[in-house]
């Protein structure tokens, strides 16, 4: 017996040495504390062009508030809820729903049981939102919800956040008028892609293929001092046209561009990306190209980023500085001023 309580001291002994050895071991959330954070997850490494498998991006504030910005798909869960355990993650302030498809907010519902969620921010219309299932969710988790929409602002401490799309008339209705009107606009001018490629995507890919949530997707542009970031989701180019038709380069002018749609072949028209002008892009997901998009991101972008391709990328700023951090067999970091 007494052999017994000797190496149980004992035991105890060695885990009053160990916890401390560990409490010294900081998470990136406490090691840059003060900062802007941004981490974009690299969800499962892919061959290009084996699909994408959604978006997940953490806003941590320098006040060490936190928002999740999509969730991805429901079979990432754990793999999510490890992530953002590593990082020092114990509470999301907010979640943020660029719009309802389920390689976006497919996770948060088991997410939340883990962690606590205490508010839900989405797009003011879409019909998943509506459905018994996400109200019941919210219901059930207490979860205080906002619908985000043109012209919303949200200011966290020093950072200013401000919806630039989708606005309020494309809202009021949603049946096939509406349809035909979002895609009934004048072609974009780029001319990798002819007016038949346009009538074949609109009739064939956006309504036919369940892309009607995209059209409702949030974009919002999230400004630091003199740190930007366009949060785009999953926008295609004729919400594109829409920013550059009513706003100016100075208001859609972003050091970091997260690009719209997982770099498929819907998004990124080359007036899109030269208005825009980011120092880097950050396209969430397998890192399939678009021959439009492709040629102007590698001609306009200084530093082009893929998830599935540069692993977890993590921005770090000031500010004044950026520290941009990526790479899956070995992590590089550059350090970015000027912007």
């Amino acid at each position: 017996m007494r052999k017994l309580t000797a190496a149980f001291l004992a035991f105890l002994l060695f885990l009053s040495l160990l916890v401390p050895a560990l409490a010294e071991e900081s998470t990136l959330l406490e090691k840059n504390a003060g900062k802007l954070q941004i981490y974009c997850i690299n969800l499962k490494p892919v061959q290009v062009g084996a699909g994408s498998h959604g978006d997940c991006s953490l806003i941590v504030f320098p006040t060490g508030e936190t928002m999740l910005v999509d969730s991805s798909r429901p079979e990432y869960a754990l793999t999510i809820l490890n992530w953002l355990r590593e990082l020092g993650v114990t509470k999301l302030d907010y979640f943020w729903a660029s719009h309802y498809h389920i390689d976006h907010v497919g996770s948060i519902q088991l997410l939340a049981d883990f962690i606590p969620v205490e508010n839900y921010l989405g797009p003011q219309f879409d019909i998943a939102y509506q459905s018994p299932d996400y109200q019941h969710f919210l219901q059930m988790k207490k979860i205080d919800e906002q619908r985000m929409r043109e012209g919303d602002t949200l200011d966290i401490g020093d950072v200013h956040i401000e919806v630039l799309y989708p606005y309020q008339e494309l809202q009021d209705v949603c049946d096939q008028a509406l349809i035909d009107q979002v895609y009934n606009i004048p072609l974009p001018a780029y001319p990798e892609m002819t007016e038949e490629a346009y009538k074949h995507q609109k009739d064939n890919y956006c309504v036919k293929q369940g892309e009607m949530g995209n059209v409702f997707c949030t974009t919002f542009k999230l400004s630091y001092k003199n740190f930007s970031m366009l949060f785009t989701g999953d926008i295609h180019m004729e919400s594109e046209q829409y920013l550059l038709d009513h706003y100016t380069a100075d208001e859609l002018y972003s050091t970091v561009l997260k690009v719209p749609h997982h770099f498929v072949d819907t998004s990124c028209m080359p007036a899109f990306i030269d208005t825009v002008e980011p120092w880097i892009s950050v396209a969430l997901g397998d890192g399939r190209w678009n021959s439009w998009g492709q040629k102007a991101i590698r001609e306009l972008v200084m530093l082009d980023l893929v998830t599935g391709l540069d692993g977890n990328i993590e921005f770090v700023t000031d500010g004044e500085v950026l520290d941009v951090t990526y790479g899956i067999d070995e992590r590089v970091t550059e350090t970015i001023d000027g912007f």
